[in-house]
């Protein structure tokens, strides 16, 4: 790291030393260390890698606050990387768990603009599923509609569905019968 810091490897390198100390059992100095490339290195493509996995330990060690904080600050300078959306997803579920519904409706609705596909309608299903829970029935189901749209196909589309048709969860489907040709089977 120190003799050749141009090498296309050197972020790499960085993150090595960083999972190093999270394998050696000092998480608070990966966790300084990772911090310590965002800081220092914000030019390399790897630093977002790098508060991810701070955000990411600070919240598997019991400090969600500072997870939030980090994962909302890789949102902020880094937005358009897969960590930046997983760092969301996880940042809004914490607050979620924090009872911090605001502060989760908030996070959901920045990831349901910044994702597409599944991870859009997953967002756009909380973002609704908050606003009706604070008592905007409107804002809550104009945030279904567009998880149905977001991506049809999926989990999240299917069960915005459903709220809005004010069907229960892994309801049985009304008008559904399945016909078997018994001769066919044979």
């Amino acid at each position: 790291i120190q003799q050749y810091p141009t090498d296309p490897l050197f972020g790499q390198a960085l993150l090595e030393q960083g999972r190093t100390k999270f394998l050696a059992g000092d998480i608070d100095g990966a966790i300084e260390f990772y911090l310590n490339i965002g800081e220092a290195y914000g030019y390399l493509p790897e630093v977002a890698e790098a508060l991810w996995r701070a955000g990411y330990l600070y919240g598997t060690n019991d400090n969600p606050t500072q997870s939030r904080a980090v994962f909302e600050k890789l949102a902020t300078y880094y937005p358009d990387t897969e960590q930046a959306r997983s760092g969301l997803f996880l940042a809004a579920s914490a607050a979620y768990n924090l009872n911090d519904l605001t502060g989760a409706e908030r996070l959901y609705a920045r990831m349901a603009v910044t994702t597409t596909g599944e991870d859009q309608a997953a967002a756009y299903l909380w973002v609704g599923r908050l606003a009706i829970q604070r008592g905007d029935q409107q804002a809550g189901n104009d945030a279904l509609r567009l998880a149905v749209n977001a991506a049809p196909d999926s989990y999240f589309s299917a069960r915005a569905q459903d709220i809005l048709d004010g069907r229960d969860s892994f309801a049985r489907p009304v008008n559904l019968t399945f016909q078997f040709e018994d001769a066919a089977q044979l």
